[in-house]
């Protein structure tokens, strides 16, 4: 899923721990102060909904996994424009020798 893989990337690369599933990287995000409480259950109610109802071709109805599809979209930009972006790790230089 689409939502947890990236849910899971964000909590790595915020907290440098990775997460079990979509719902603990959630958590992870939240404790950090990356999302708050409100979109962290928004992504575990997308894990939710998306791995019961519908991770199997022929159990969902095109409406449902349209409406799935848009979700997990909206949620996955909105994610990316609220987590910052890691900083880049800064290579240690070595000290020039005096000539």
């Amino acid at each position: 899923m689409l939502a947890a893989s990236l849910t899971q990337s964000l909590a790595v690369e915020t907290t440098g721990k990775r997460p079990n599933d979509a719902k603990a990287a959630a958590d992870q995000l939240r404790i950090s102060g990356a999302i708050d409480g409100d979109e962290s259950r928004l992504v575990s109610g997308l894990a939710g909904i998306s791995s019961t109802r519908g991770a199997h071709a022929g159990l969902t109805d095109p409406d449902e996994a349209r409406f799935r599809l848009h979700l997990t979209t909206a949620a996955a930009r909105y994610l990316l424009g609220r987590v910052p972006p890691p900083t880049p790790k800064r290579k240690k230089s070595r000290a020039s020798k005096p000539l």
